[in-house]
């Protein structure tokens, strides 16, 4: 997939440049450079795929703006409402709102520049209404995806909002520009040496150095009113990058809908490398034309770079500055405060290596400037040369960052894995440390926490009654310290019990101990590893005769006291207008089936009851006893019950969301509309395949 979507993103941006009437070199360059620029490839590193997969449609959204605006069509304007709603449906709904965000941008002053000065009010107008049924259109068609999201949304950890600290998390600090020159300058996440703030991966603005003097050449001759557009993009999505340490993140946290849930406001980077890209291929544009009749300005500045890179070669070179104290690089750039506890020499030479390629790629340039300049060399073989030295240097950056493993190194099943996937009793796990998750998720073994998902907010604090843990309310992973309640790891199935360090509890028996334990296969870490099985667990299902009902603020604390019995009553936030004390008896309830989306189990009862099912209680789950559809109550916090009377039950729990439903009606209808739209218009797709030729 990550192929995949280089390619396309790669593709897609060749596409649009060529829309904007760059050459198939130019337009080429500006592909490569996207294709393989630090924000896209970076991605790998993490495994953040959706992000990748959300932002390839951009250039796509902008190509059939362009289209639109310059062939005054409204035809191509509602085509751009296919990437938009790919890009809602791809899963990173904040990146599909920067994308829109920098789209709007675009469409706007392309719109303006393309009128003026003739000032058709008019097609100004229609163009404007073109482009908000674009925006509507995609909206419509990514329904499907957008109203099941917007329920989730509400009742998420980050329903109300997240703190201006926690959003603005990962804020480009404008001291970590250098590493737009100097890549591994805060040093390589790979060799644990990292040392800036935040991340690499999401702060990591790489392009290579010559795609950054193409950028200064296109805006120092800004003869293209693409180069005045894609400045302020560019401008903006770094400034906005910039979150707390900037103007434009605080304003949009504020007033604007949906940033205050969102963090990482250096994820619109995305865009500054694209604007980066189609700027490099404009600027390459301007150095050819140049070429062609060079100014004494443009000699002198040539002449300058090159006198620049030298002197650098020559000091780093012949000073041997390798060998210098390392105390004058703390000094100087650690300031005797930064990178604490790491390996100064290491980071020292990776800033000796970034100099050294930066003034040899610099002198390398201006050497074929001059070349070109006193035609030693043909314009054929200088393009040549410069997209080979873009590929080359982003390669060199990306394959720092790539580590690649055999499939069975990747893939190796520790032992105390194997046995437990052995049991083959319907349970869960508790990761209480979070590091065996992948395991457990590729054996399809359940687990408690998931997999470092968005959680709801009410199972989250059911979560965290489990005890001592650290405040952290909007993050993607628990971290509980100890085990005082493991009431709620009964209520939840839970089997075994995962933990590096000892547990110190009545209810678990240790059955395992493990040494050496590998937890990341990207890195030697190891772990001891203590594997404890639940004496008390309740099964996935059962039969509780009494029921007592609660407001939501009180059923934790009930939870949590010595008098509840799980076995003998339920905790309900709705008085289900039944006998709440019955005289039946606890009885587990076996499933016949199960997957996501149903759940089926059968059971005779001599007298009424509440089933409890140990899944989570969430809108759109309908319930059928004996084909008739029963009501589903709120249980023990987070789960489900239904009451029952005596006699032969057949019950079936299905997931059917109302949100989902609409939504796929919603999306199927404006699929049907749009294709009634392509074929009435398919003349206007001639326009299209002009780009390929």
């Amino acid at each position: 997939m990550f192929i995949l979507d280089t390619l396309l993103i790669g593709f897609f941006t060749f596409l649009f440049a060529r829309s904007i009437n760059l050459s198939k070199f130019s337009s080429f360059t500006s592909g490569a450079t996207m294709m393989f620029g630090g924000p896209m490839l970076s991605q790998i590193l993490p495994g953040h795929l959706i992000n990748f997969d959300t932002f390839i449609w951009f250039p796509l959204i902008l190509l059939f703006y362009e289209l639109s605006i310059k062939k005054q069509k409204i035809f191509f304007a509602i085509i751009a409402s296919i990437p938009i709603s790919l890009s809602f449906l791809s899963g990173a709904s904040q990146i599909a709102i920067f994308s829109l965000i920098a789209a709007s941008i675009y469409y706007m002053f392309r719109l303006v520049l393309n009128i003026y000065p003739t000032k058709k009010i008019s097609y100004l107008f229609k163009m404007t209404i073109a482009f908000l049924a674009s925006v509507v259109i995609g909206l419509l068609l990514a329904s499907i995806q957008i109203l099941p999201s917007s329920e989730f949304s509400k009742l998420s950890a980050r329903a109300n909002g997240l703190s201006y600290e926690f959003a603005s998390d990962f804020s480009l600090h404008p001291k970590q520009l250098v590493s737009f020159i100097f890549p591994y300058f805060f040093g390589n996440p790979m060799e644990g040496t990292y040392w800036g703030k935040g991340n690499f991966w999401e702060l990591n603005g790489y392009l290579g150095l010559l795609p950054l003097l193409l950028t200064f050449i296109a805006i120092f001759n800004r003869k293209n009113k693409h180069v005045i557009i894609f400045t302020i993009i560019g401008l903006f999505a770094l400034f906005f990058s910039f979150g707390k340490y900037s103007i434009i993140f605080p304003s949009f946290y504020e007033y604007f809908p949906f940033f205050d849930t969102f963090r990482v406001p250096a994820r619109f980077l995305y865009v500054y490398a694209f604007s980066i890209s189609i700027l490099a291929g404009l600027g390459l544009e301007s150095l050819i034309r140049i070429l062609h009749k060079p100014n004494v300005i443009f000699l002198n500045t040539i002449k300058a770079i090159f006198l620049f890179g030298l002197i650098f070669l020559f000091v780093i070179l012949f000073l041997n500055f390798k060998e210098l104290d390392v105390s004058f690089y703390e000094k100087l750039i650690l300031n005797n405060s930064y990178a604490v506890g790491l390996n100064h020499k290491l980071l020292y030479e990776y800033l000796i290596k970034d100099l050294l390629f930066t003034s040899s790629l610099l002198t390398c340039f201006s050497i074929i400037i001059l070349l070109k300049v006193k035609n030693r060399i043909n314009l054929n073989f200088l393009k040549i040369i410069i997209a080979s030295i873009i590929i080359l240097d982003l390669w060199i950056f990306n394959s720092k960052l790539i580590s690649t493993k055999t499939i069975a190194e990747v893939y190796d099943t520790p032992q105390f894995i194997k046995k437990i996937n052995k049991d083959k009793e319907i349970f869960r796990v508790f990761d209480k440390e979070g590091y065996y998750l992948p395991m457990l998720e590729r054996k399809k073994i359940e687990n408690v926490t998931g997999i470092h998902s968005l959680y709801i907010k009410d199972y989250q604090r059911f979560l965290l009654s489990i005890g001592a843990h650290k405040n952290k309310p909007y993050e993607s992973f628990f971290e509980i310290k100890e085990i005082n309640f493991p009431i709620f790891l009964n209520l939840l199935n839970t089997k075994y019990v995962l933990s590096n360090t000892e547990i110190m509890n009545d209810s678990l028996k240790k059955i395992s101990k493990h040494s050496n334990v590998h937890i990341n296969y990207l890195q030697k870490v190891e772990k001891k590893l203590f594997v404890y099985q639940n004496k008390n667990l309740l099964p996935r299902a059962y039969i509780v005769p009494n029921a007592i009902v609660l407001s939501k603020n009180n059923v934790l604390d009930k939870l949590k006291s010595k008098n509840f019995d799980p076995k003998n009553e339920v905790i309900l936030q709705k008085n289900p207008n039944m006998r709440l004390n019955n005289s039946s008896f606890y009885k587990e309830v076996k499933i016949s089936y199960r997957d996501p989306n149903r759940v089926q189990l059968s059971t005779i009862l001599e007298n009424p009851g509440f089933l409890v099912l140990s899944e989570v209680f969430y809108p759109g789950w309908k319930a059928y006893d004996n084909n008739k559809e029963t009501e589903i109550y709120k249980a023990n916090y987070i789960l489900r019950s239904i009451y029952l009377d005596k006699g032969t039950h057949r019950i079936t729990f299905i997931y059917s969301p109302d949100s989902y439903k609409t939504g796929a009606i919603i999306s199927i209808s404006a699929v049907f509309l749009i294709c009634i739209y392509l074929l009435r218009n398919k003349d206007s797709l001639v326009d299209f395949k002009s780009l390929f030729s």
